[in-house]
């Protein structure tokens, strides 16, 4: 609740400068609505960016949050014994790739016959774009929460790539091209 308040103070502070600045610019200039286009149009433009922001990064870090939530569950589970990841991961992967391997509308392209690297294309990607887009959410509670998010998915990310069935695949996979 105290960051929504610092969010919108933030909102509300830049849309203040920005109108100073049109009005600075239509004291400079001989025709006065030029500034005040110039003003409304960065206000604008700024609103729509940090609403678009806002929105993107709340919808990758929920669809991050479902897309992930077995392994989540495997890590917690990892708490109680330590081997659970081993166990359960890669056979979890493999089994998720032959599925969508079988749908009419999936193609995996180059990866069809390397689940373990097609799934750390994946992660990678899905932590770059919460990495970048955690910079959007001004609350520091959202950003603690999604930083906490890309650290368990960078231990999920470590094991794949330490894993001797990946580093196989990854051999096989750099032998092909």
């Amino acid at each position: 609740m105290f960051m929504n308040k610092i969010s919108s103070c933030l909102f509300f502070k830049l849309v203040l400068i920005f109108s100073l600045v049109g009005v600075n610019q239509q004291t400079r200039t001989d025709n006065g609505s030029n500034g005040l286009i110039i003003a409304g149009g960065l206000l604008v433009g700024t609103g729509v960016a940090y609403v678009t922001g806002r929105a993107s990064s709340a919808l990758c870090y929920y669809f991050a949050k479902r897309c992930y939530e077995p392994e989540m569950e495997l890590l917690q589970r990892m708490a109680y014994k330590e081997s659970v990841l081993e166990e359960e991961l890669v056979p979890y992967i493999l089994e998720q790739h032959a599925q969508a391997n079988e749908a009419f509308f999936y193609n995996p392209g180059e990866y069809k016959n390397y689940p373990l690297i097609h799934y750390k294309k994946n992660l990678d990607r899905y932590i770059n774009n919460l990495w970048y887009l955690q910079l959007f959410r001004l609350g520091t509670e959202m950003r603690r929460e999604i930083s906490t998010f890309i650290d368990k998915l960078k231990m999920i990310r470590r094991y794949i790539v330490t894993d001797y069935r990946y580093i196989k695949e990854q051999r096989q996979f750099d032998e092909r091209s």
